[in-house]
C-alpha cells in the first residue's frame, strides 16, 4: 500500500479511489501508529507531487556551450541508453554544481531534466529546513522513493550545502547519505539522477559532498549566453520589443555579471517604467496602450540598468566613507 501510494504517477482520482476501495486507513491498519505514519507519508507525497515538474522551457540551447557539453555527458547520455551503462560500466548517477548566487546552476538542472525527457523534482532547500527531524528525514526517503517510481527522474536539491550545516537535523543528514549510497550502489536505479547546487562548498562537510560522483564548477553566464536569453525573451514577446540586432548585442555586452534572472528583471523594471509612464501621460485608448509608446526600446533598457546599478553604487559609497571614518 505504501509503496503505491508513493508512486508520482498516480492521479489524485486514482489515490482516492485506491482509498475509497480499501476504507479509511485505521481500517485496515490495526496499528494506530502505523496509520499515522501512512497518513504522514501520503502528505509528503502531495507536497513533493507540487514540486514536480514534467517539462520545463529550458533547453540546453539556453546556457552557455561548453556546461551543456558537461551536463550532456555526465546526466544525459546514462538517462537516454541506460542499455549502455551497465556493471563496471555503471554511470555516475549524481552531480554537484558549484557556483555564485545567479550562475546558471539551476537552469543547467532544468536542462538536463527537459533534454532527457526526465521528471524534474525541483526541491529548494526551505522546503527540507521547515520540517521537524523526523519530518525532514521522511521527506528525504519519500522524495526518493518517488523518483524511483518516476523514473527517468532528475532530483534537483539547490543549496544543498544546509545538510551539512551543525544546526541541520541529524536524521535529515544521515537518511540522505543513505539514500545516496544505495542510489550509487551497482543494484542502484539507473533512471534516478541527482543534482546538487550550492554556493558555498566549504560549508559542506565532507560526507555530504563525497558522495557526489563529480563536481562541476559553473560561472556565470558569459555574453554568448547572455544573448541567448535575451533573443529569447525578446522572441517570446515580439509585440513588446523594439530592438535590432546590434542593440541586443550591445546590451550583451553591458550587462556583464547579470545572471539570467537578472536579465529578466531588467525587461520586466524597463516595461513597467513604460506603463507607469504611459499612465501618467494618458497614452491609453479604451484601455489599452497606445501602439507607439508600447515598445520597449533600447533606451529603455539601459535606463533600467542604470537604475539596477544605482544601489551598488550607494553601497559602495557608503563603504568608502566607512573607510575614511576609520
Amino acid at each position: 500500500m505504501e509503496l503505491v501510494m508513493l508512486n508520482p504517477n498516480l492521479s489524485a482520482e486514482v489515490v482516492k479511489k485506491i482509498e475509497d476501495c480499501r476504507g479509511p486507513i485505521e481500517r485496515f491498519v490495526n496499528d494506530k501508529s502505523i496509520a499515522e505514519k501512512i497518513v504522514k507519508l501520503l502528505q509528503i507525497r502531495d507536497e513533493i507531487s507540487h514540486l514536480i515538474m514534467d517539462r520545463t522551457d529550458t533547453s540546453l540551447e539556453d546556457v552557455a556551450e561548453s556546461e551543456a557539453k558537461k551536463i550532456l555527458q555526465t546526466v544525459l547520455l546514462p538517462l537516454q541508453y541506460p542499455e549502455r551503462f551497465k556493471g563496471f560500466l555503471s554511470p555516475q548517477k549524481s552531480i554537484l554544481l558549484v557556483g555564485a548566487q545567479g550562475s546558471q546552476k539551476v537552469m543547467l538542472a532544468k536542462a538536463a531534466a527537459n533534454a532527457s525527457s526526465a521528471k524534474l523534482f525541483n526541491i529548494p532547500s526551505s522546503v527540507i529546513l521547515s520540517k521537524n527531524a523526523e519530518g525532514s528525514a521522511d521527506f528525504i526517503k519519500v522524495l526518493f522513493q518517488m523518483a524511483k517510481h518516476a523514473q527517468p527522474s532528475v532530483i534537483f536539491i539547490d543549496e544543498i550545502d544546509i545538510l551539512s550545516q551543525r544546526w541541520m537535523k541529524r536524521q535529515a543528514k544521515a537518511q540522505f547519505l543513505v539514500e545516496m549510497d544505495r542510489l550509487s550502489s551497482k543494484s542502484g536505479d539507473f533512471g534516478v539522477f541527482v543534482i546538487g547546487a550550492t554556493d558555498r562548498p566549504q560549508e559542506m562537510d565532507e560526507d555530504a559532498s563525497g558522495r557526489f560522483a563529480k563536481r562541476i564548477f559553473v560561472e556565470m553566464p558569459d555574453k554568448k549566453a547572455r544573448e541567448k536569453m535575451l533573443w529569447k525573451i525578446v522572441k517570446n514577446n515580439e509585440n513588446d520589443f523594439e530592438l535590432s540586432e546590434k542593440e541586443i548585442d550591445q546590451l550583451a555586452l553591458m550587462t556583464e555579471n547579470f545572471s539570467f534572472d537578472d536579465l529578466l528583471e531588467l525587461c520586466q523594471t524597463a516595461n513597467l517604467a513604460i506603463v507607469h509612464n504611459a499612465s501618467e501621460q494618458n497614452k491609453f485608448f479604451h484601455g489599452a496602450m497606445d501602439a507607439q509608446f508600447c515598445r520597449i526600446k533600447m533606451k529603455d533598457l539601459e535606463n533600467a540598468i542604470e537604475e539596477k546599478q544605482k544601489p551598488k553604487r550607494k553601497q559602495s559609497n557608503g563603504k568608502e566613507k566607512e573607510s575614511q571614518i576609520v
